[in-house]
C-alpha cells in the first residue's frame, strides 16, 4: 500500500454521489510510485440544502434553508434518490445504463469500467504473474501495536526472487492523528547467485527422476559453481556411460556426494538437470542438493513421496468394540495379501513387489476420527476428488456435523471450532459461486438448475447455522427464503414435488420418480422419495424462512405430509419407506406409527442380529476359520451400498426419536459400522452425510464418553515384538491413535478390556499388475476401454489419452453423476485451465468439468448414456521421467454410489523401455539441450583458485562448529 492509495481510499470516504476530478501519475518504467491530486468542483445542488445533503452532511440548524417540496422528496429507506431536477430513481438503477431520470442524472458520473481482461492477459497469455503479485497482497504486511515512546522491530521472511520492492507504511495516533511515509524506502530481493529447483513430487518404486536446476549469477562476473548432490540411503545418482549410453532398467547406479562443476558467465544463468533413483519400496524422501560459489552457499531440499508400483487395490475392515456390557473382546482381523506375490508355475503373480502398505486406526468416536486434517475434503474423507456443487456441499456437511458430534458429545474445543469455521467460509462461497439471485443452485457452471440440489444445499445451510458459531459463519435468511420461494412452484396439485424439465433422470438416482399401477391396472407416476426429501428440508429449515414464504412452507408441507400419508400404504421400497417415515415422524405426523410398523416389518439382519434396511440383501464381512478362530476378512463393495447406508441412517434416526436408545439402535450402528469403507466415511457423499447425522444424534443420546475407560492391544503375528496397547478415557476420547502394519502379510488381533466403545479399522493397500487381481464390482454397471497415442517426436512427449464407455443397465437406463478418474504416467500433466477449455468445447455431450492433481486426471459427467461415447485428451511430459512403471489404473463410478464402478489396466511399456538420455533427465546426455560438461578454457584460472580456497575454508569452518 502507498501513499496514493491512502489518499484514494480517504477520499472516497464519504458519500459517494460524483466523481471527483483528480490527475494521477505513473512513472512509465515502474521504478517510483504513483501520485495522485485531487482538485475541488461544483455540486450538482440547487440550493444550501442540497449542496450539504450531496456531500453526505446531515444538517441540524434553527436557520432557514430552502427545502425542496415534500411531494418531490424521496423515501431512502426504501432505496430511492432524488434526480437533480425533479422526480425520484432507486438507487440499485444507478449507473446501470439506463435513464431513469429525465436529466439523465442517474447516469452522471459513473465510474470507468474494469478492463475484465486484465485478469485474463496476465495469469493466461504470459508468466508475469510469476514475477510480481498481480492480485496487490503485499508479501511484507505488518500490523502492531506501538507502546508510547518505544520502538518495535520485527523480521520478515524475503521472497526467494529477484525483484524491486518499496517499503512504506502509515499510523494511526491519538495525538498526531494520520502519519505516512512520504518517500517509500527502496529494498532489492536479489541475491547475488540463486538456485531453483522442480521436479515431480510423486513417483513410482523404481523410476528414475531428472531434478531441474536452474542456476543464476547476478553479478558482473563470472562464477564457478560446485553442485553436490548430497548422500542418502534412500536414493541413488544415475549415472550414463560415455556417448550417452544407459538402459531404463538397468542403469548404473550410484551412492555417496556426487559433484558437479558448472561455468557460469557474468550474468547468465544455467539449466541442469540431475538424475537420481530412489531406492526405497515406499514413503517419503528428501534429496539434498547444494551449490557452492566463491560468493556463498546454497542448500535446497526437495521431497519427493514414492508410491508401490501396479493398480493400488484398497481393503478396508471396520470393527465395532462394544464393552458396554462385556468386560474383555477379541478380535482377529484377516489381512488380506499373502507373504509372497509368487504363484508356482503361473506367469502372474498376486500382487507388485514392494506394493504392500497397511496401517490401523483406532478411535473411541463412532464417527472415525474426526479431524484428521482441516478441512475435511472429499480427498481426506473419500480418497477421491469431487468437483461441482454437490462436492462442495459434502465438504461442508461433513465439517459442520463433526463440529457438531463435538459439540454435542462435550469435546468441542474453541481453537480447532475458529479453525474449522474459517475453512467452513471458504466451502460457503465456493457453493455460493452456482446460486441464482431467483434461489437455485445448479452443479456446474454449464449446467441447469436442479430442485434436489438446492433443497439440499439449503437443508445443509440449516445444519451449519448455529447462533454459538454466528460471529464466524454466518447464513443469510434471505438465502433460504428465496430457496424455499423457488422450490415450492415444483409442487404438483397432488402435493408431491417433482424435479426441473431438464432433470428426467436425476443427479442423485435415489430420487428418481416411479410409475406404479393402481387397483384399476392404470399407471401413475410417483415421485415418493424426492417429496419426502425436500419435506425433511422444509420443516428443518422453517424457523429461518421469513415473510410470507414461511405460510406458503406451512401450506406447501401439509400437502406433502397428506401425499405422503396417501402413499404410505402402497410403498414397498425400503429406502421409500425408510425416508418417508423419518418425514413423517420429523412432521409429527398422524401416521407416523404406521410408517414405523411398515419400516419396522422390511428390516434385514446378517450374523449377530446386526439389523439395517436395503433393497437387496447385503451380506455381511466375510468370516475364515482357521484354528477355531474367526478370522473377519475385509469388505467389498456390495449391490446398492450407498442406498442401503442412506436407508439404515434414516431408520436410526426414526428409532431414536421414537424409543431413544435401545438395544435395536445399538444394533443399527454396529451394521453401519461394519460396512464402513474408509476411515472416515461410509460409500459415497450423501449416504456418508445423513450417516454422521443420525450417529451424532445417537452418541448425543447414549452418553458413552463418560463411561468409556477402554485398554486395546494390537497384535501382529506377522511382525516379531509388535505389540501396542492404546487407552481411552475421557481425556483420549477423541485422540486418533494410528499405527503403520510393517509386515503387510498375517491377521491383526484385537483385545479389548475394560468398558465403553471404539472403533478399530485396518486399511490394507497392495499394487497388481494382472487383470484377474483387480478390483471388480458386484454388478457390472460400465463398459470401459482407454487407449494411448504417442507423439512420433520428441520420445514420446505427448500422449493422446482416448476413452470409451458406456452405461450396461436399463434400470435406470442411465447412470447418475459419474467421474472418469486416470492415472497419468509419472512426469507428466495436463493444465487445469487446458482440461476446463476442453470441457467448454463440447467434445462430450455429458461432460461437466475436470480436476488435475500431480498424477491423476478427474473427468466429472452429468450421466452416462448407454451407447458409446468417447472423448480425448493430451498430456504433455513436464518433468523427465525414465524406467516409468509398467501399469497404471482407470476407474469410472457413479459419485453417489461408489459401488457401481469399474477398474481397468493401462499397459504403458512404451514408457517403460525410455531411458535417462532419451528423456533428457540428465546434464550427462551429449545430445540433449541442457548438456552441461565441465568449464571451458576460457575461465580465469584466477577465479578457479579463489572457488577452491572459499571451499576449503568452508570445510574447514563447518568442522569447526
Amino acid at each position: 500500500m502507498i501513499l496514493t492509495d491512502l489518499v484514494s481510499q480517504r477520499a472516497f470516504m464519504h458519500l459517494k454521489t460524483s466523481q471527483e476530478p483528480k490527475v494521477k501519475w505513473r512513472s512509465r518504467q515502474g521504478l517510483l510510485p504513483d501520485e495522485v491530486s485531487y482538485f475541488s468542483r461544483m455540486s450538482y445542488g440547487k440550493n444550501s440544502y442540497e449542496t450539504l445533503t450531496f456531500s453526505g452532511v446531515v444538517i441540524f440548524t434553527d436557520a432557514y434553508l430552502p427545502i425542496r417540496k415534500l411531494t418531490d422528496s424521496c423515501h431512502e429507506k426504501k432505496g430511492y434518490k432524488p434526480c437533480f431536477s425533479e422526480g425520484c430513481f432507486l438507487s440499485t438503477k444507478m449507473c446501470d445504463g439506463y435513464n431513469d431520470c429525465a436529466d439523465w442524472s442517474d447516469e452522471s458520473d459513473c465510474p470507468l469500467q474494469d478492463d475484465d481482461q486484465y485478469e485474463y492477459r496476465i495469469l493466461r497469455m504470459s508468466r508475469s504473474d510469476e514475477l510480481y503479485d498481480t492480485a496487490g497482497n503485499d508479501w511484507s504486511w505488518k500490523e502492531m501495536n506501538a507502546d508510547f515512546g518505544g520502538e518495535e522491530f520485527f523480521t520478515m521472511d524475503m521472497p526467494a526472487v529477484a525483484d524491486e520492492w518499496y517499503f512504506t507504511g502509515f499510523t494511526l495516533s491519538r495525538i498526531r492523528g494520520f502519519t505516512t511515509i512520504n518517500t517509500p524506502i527502496a529494498f532489492s530481493s536479489t541475491r547475488p547467485f540463486m538456485m531453483h529447483i522442480e521436479g515431480p513430487t510423486m513417483c513410482r518404486r523404481g523410476e528414475q527422476i531428472g531434478l531441474r536446476l536452474l542456476l543464476l549469477n547476478n553479478e558482473p562476473y563470472e562464477m564457478f559453481v560446485v553442485l553436490t548432490l548430497h548422500t542418502s540411503p534412500q536414493y541413488k545418482f544415475v549415472h550414463v556411460e560415455e556417448g550417452g549410453i544407459v538402459t531404463s532398467y538397468g542403469a548404473r547406479l550410484s551412492g555417496g556426494d556426487h559433484q558437479h562443476l558448472v561455468y557460469l558467465p557474468a550474468g547468465a544463468q544455467q539449466h541442469v538437470d540431475m538424475p537420481i533413483a530412489p531406492v526405497v519400496e515406499q514413503g517419503d524422501i528428501s534429496v539434498t542438493i547444494s551449490a557452492m560459489t566463491q560468493v556463498g552457499r546454497i542448500e535446497l531440499v526437495h521431497n519427493i513421496t514414492v508410491l508401490g508400483e501396479g493398480a493400488m487395490v484398497n481393503k478396508h475392515t471396520a470393527v465395532y468394540l462394544d464393552l458396554k456390557n462385556k468386560a474383555l473382546v477379541l478380535q482377529y482381523l484377516d489381512i488380506y495379501v499373502e507373504e509372497s506375490p509368487i504363484v508356482p508355475y503361473q506367469s502372474w503373480r498376486r500382487y507388485v513387489y514392494g506394493s504392500t502398505s497397511g496401517y490401523i486406526t483406532i478411535t473411541g468416536d463412532i464417527i472415525g476420527p474426526a479431524f484428521p486434517a482441516v478441512p475435511l475434503t472429499t480427498g481426506v474423507v473419500l480418497g477421491r476428488e469431487i468437483k461441482g456443487t454437490d462436492g462442495r456441499i459434502f465438504e461442508l456437511a461433513v465439517n459442520v456435523w463433526t463440529l457438531h458430534y463435538l459439540r454435542l458429545t462435550n469435546q468441542l474445543k474453541w481453537d480447532i471450532t475458529k479453525q474449522v469455521l474459517e475453512e467452513v467460509n471458504v466451502i460457503f462461497g465456493q457453493v455460493m459461486k452456482r446460486f441464482d439471485r431467483r434461489g437455485w443452485f445448479k452443479n456446474w457452471d454449464n449446467s441447469q438448475p436442479s430442485v434436489w440440489l438446492t433443497s439440499w444445499a439449503i437443508r445443509i445451510f440449516k445444519h451449519a447455522s448455529f447462533q454459538d458459531w454466528e460471529n464466524f459463519f454466518y447464513i443469510e435468511p434471505q438465502i433460504i427464503t428465496r430457496s424455499i420461494e423457488w422450490i415450492l412452484q415444483f409442487q404438483t396439485e397432488l402435493g408431491s414435488f417433482e424435479e426441473t424439465t431438464w432433470y428426467h433422470n436425476p443427479l442423485d438416482a435415489t430420487m428418481q420418480g416411479k410409475f406404479s399401477t393402481r387397483f384399476n391396472d392404470s399407471l401413475v407416476y410417483r415421485n415418493i422419495t424426492l417429496t419426502a426429501h425436500i419435506l425433511i428440508t422444509i420443516h428443518e429449515v422453517m424457523q429461518m424462512v421469513q415473510g410470507s414464504t414461511r405460510t406458503d412452507a406451512a401450506k406447501a408441507s401439509i400437502k406433502a405430509v397428506r401425499y405422503l400419508e396417501h402413499q404410505l400404504s402402497s410403498m414397498t421400497d425400503p429406502y421409500e419407506i425408510a425416508i418417508t417415515a423419518y418425514a413423517l415422524t420429523l412432521c409429527d405426523s398422524i401416521e407416523k406409527e404406521f410408517a414405523f410398523s411398515l419400516l419396522h416389518s422390511k428390516r434385514l439382519e446378517v450374523a449377530d442380529g446386526l439389523q439395517y434396511w436395503s433393497r437387496v440383501p447385503v451380506p455381511g464381512n466375510t468370516i475364515r476359520y482357521e484354528n477355531q478362530r474367526p478370522f473377519i476378512c475385509p469388505r467389498d463393495y456390495q449391490t446398492d451400498d450407498s442406498v442401503a447406508v442412506e436407508a439404515t441412517s434414516y431408520a436410526l434416526m426414526v428409532n431414536l426419536m421414537r424409543d431413544g436408545v435401545t438395544v435395536l439402535s445399538e444394533k443399527i450402528v454396529q451394521w453401519l459400522t461394519s460396512v464402513r469403507m474408509g476411515s472416515s466415511a461410509f460409500i459415497s457423499t450423501v449416504d456418508t452425510v445423513i450417516a454422521l447425522q443420525a450417529l451424532t444424534e445417537y452418541a448425543f443420546r447414549a452418553r458413552l464418553k463418560d463411561i468409556t475407560d477402554l485398554a486395546i492391544t494390537l497384535e501382529l503375528p506377522s511382525t516379531a515384538g509388535f505389540r501396542e496397547t492404546v487407552h481411552i478415557d475421557n481425556e483420549t476420547f477423541s485422540d486418533l491413535q494410528m499405527f503403520e502394519v510393517p509386515n503387510v502379510w498375517g491377521h491383526l488381533n484385537v483385545i479389548s478390556k475394560g468398558s465403553g466403545q471404539a472403533v478399530v479399522q485396518m486399511d490394507i493397500n497392495f499394487g497388481v499388475d494382472y487383470e484377474g487381481f483387480r478390483e471388480l464390482a458386484i454388478i457390472e454397471t460400465f463398459n470401459l476401454e482407454v487407449k494411448e497415442f504417442y507423439s512420433s517426436f520428441r520420445n514420446k512427449s505427448f500422449i493422446t489419452i482416448q476413452s470409451c464407455f458406456r452405461w450396461l443397465l436399463e434400470d435406470p437406463p442411465m447412470s447418475g453423476l459419474s467421474v472418469l478418474e486416470l492415472e497419468l504416467p509419472t512426469g507428466y500433466n495436463l493444465l487445469e485451465s487446458e482440461a476446463e477449455r476442453l470441457v467448454r468445447s463440447g467434445v462430450h455431450p455429458t461432460l461437466r468439468d475436470a480436476r488435475i492433481i500431480e498424477g491423476k486426471t478427474f473427468w466429472f459427467f452429468e450421466h452416462i448414456m448407454q451407447n458409446w461415447t468417447c472423448f480425448n485428451h493430451t498430456v504433455r511430459r513436464w518433468y523427465p521421467v525414465a524406467n516409468i512403471s509398467l501399469v497404471r489404473q482407470v476407474q469410472l463410478y457413479e459419485t453417489h454410489a461408489k459401488e457401481n464402478f469399474i477398474m481397468i489396466l493401462v499397459n504403458s511399456t512404451p514408457l517403460y523401455t525410455l531411458n535417462i538420455c532419451e528423456v533428457c533427465g540428465s546434464y550427462q546426455c551429449p545430445y540433449c539441450p541442457y548438456y552441461s560438461q565441465t568449464a571451458p578454457f576460457s575461465a580465469s584460472k584466477f577465479i578457479t583458485v579463489v572457488l577452491l580456497i572459499t571451499s576449503q575454508i568452508l570445510k574447514t569452518f563447518r568442522q569447526f562448529t
